[in-house]
């Protein structure tokens, strides 16, 4: 999108304009300053020190000289750190896309919009390909990345029940953001005669079906196929399991673009938001009762009951029942960026003078 006016966004910040898919973009400050309508494109907080943004580029740069600020968030921050910060910079008129949704919060549909950058991110490295197979060797891939309880949950579940020998498992020490804290002693507690193993590379996976030859922290992007097309279906555990916020990312997009069930291990609701969405979930052939648990532990375990009902199933007769629904998700996948992304526009066009 075009607009009729030059947007201030440095280019460490870039990210910004291409996520609301606008230009013309420059580091110009002054050329920006000497227009009609003063405009900028930057990552939520990105003058906070403390915060994982930050940059001191922009640390002393008056954000409430310009008309409009267009804001990105990748992450999950809540609302309750973004509005005082918004407010603190004097940004008088914005609009905010927003990376996750937390519980209880209102969004103000004038100036905000959700939309999930990660999953929409991998989007453009990978094609849809088809995986099926009526002979996969193996019941589930669970490809978990930074340590967090949820994971090693559904690890030492995998460990004790003996399924990591019919699985490919990753659970890598390359990965940022790892999480230890009181939930992961509450998880261990449940398995208190079992190691967790960690790191953790399955002994089921060949070396050709990684995604890169050469490993590096950054290869979330990148769907693996390889590995898809020998086990029947995903174990998903998402960035946030003990958390109150619903954050599509990568991990759960993978397996609705290539077409695959996967079991949630993730926050309480995530499945409910997923629906919300437009996406479609599988409580046809498993029960999807463990979605509405509040307790963190109790969910996991009965995620962790639907992930041993399937292993004992016919993974043919499973995926007949919900051909439909699988086809209705790649193409959802696909087709919800453009949608979100005309929200954004449309924002736009109601804050913007001169624009069509």
């Amino acid at each position: 999108m075009k607009l009729p006016y030059p947007i201030y966004c440095p280019k460490w910040g870039e990210m910004a304009a291409l996520d609301w898919a606008i230009e013309p973009v420059t580091s110009d400050l002054d050329a920006v300053m000497s227009s009609d309508f003063k405009i900028a494109a930057l990552p939520v907080m990105c003058n906070v020190r403390s915060d994982f943004a930050y940059k001191p580029e922009i640390e002393n740069i008056d954000l409430s000289q310009f008309d409009l600020v267009i804001l990105t968030d990748i992450e999950y921050r809540p609302l309750e750190w973004i509005t005082p910060w918004i407010e603190k910079n004097g940004i008088r008129n914005y609009v905010l896309a927003l990376g996750g949704l937390h519980r209880n919060e209102i969004i103000d549909e004038t100036c905000m919009v959700y939309r999930p950058w990660w999953s929409y991110n991998l989007l453009k490295f990978n094609q849809v390909v088809d995986t099926s197979s009526d002979n996969k060797p193996y019941d589930f891939d669970m490809l978990l990345g930074a340590r967090r309880p949820h994971r090693d949950y559904a690890m030492l579940a995998f460990t004790q029940s003996g399924m990591l020998d019919r699985s490919i498992v990753t659970y890598r020490e390359m990965f940022t953001g790892g999480v230890i804290d009181f939930w992961t002693e509450k998880v261990q507690a449940c398995f208190p005669s079992t190691k967790l193993q960690y790191p953790y590379v399955s002994a089921n996976l060949d070396p050709a079906w990684e995604v890169q030859e050469n490993l590096v922290k950054n290869i979330s992007p990148y769907m693996p196929y390889e590995i898809y097309r020998r086990a029947n279906y995903t174990v998903v555990c998402e960035t946030l399991g003990t958390a109150d916020t619903f954050f599509l990312s990568e991990k759960t997009t993978k397996p609705l673009l290539a077409k695959r069930l996967f079991i949630m291990f993730g926050a309480v609701g995530f499945l409910k938001n997923l629906r919300k969405l437009g996406f479609e979930t599988f409580g046809q052939v498993v029960d999807e009762h463990y979605d509405n648990i509040e307790n963190h532990v109790v969910r996991f375990d009965a995620a962790f009951q639907q992930v041993q009902w399937l292993s004992e199933q016919d993974p043919r007769e499973i995926y007949n029942l919900i051909q439909p629904e699988l086809e209705h998700n790649c193409n959802l996948v696909q087709n919800l960026k453009h949608k979100t992304l005309q929200q954004m526009h449309d924002l736009l066009r109601t804050k913007i003078p001169k624009l069509d």
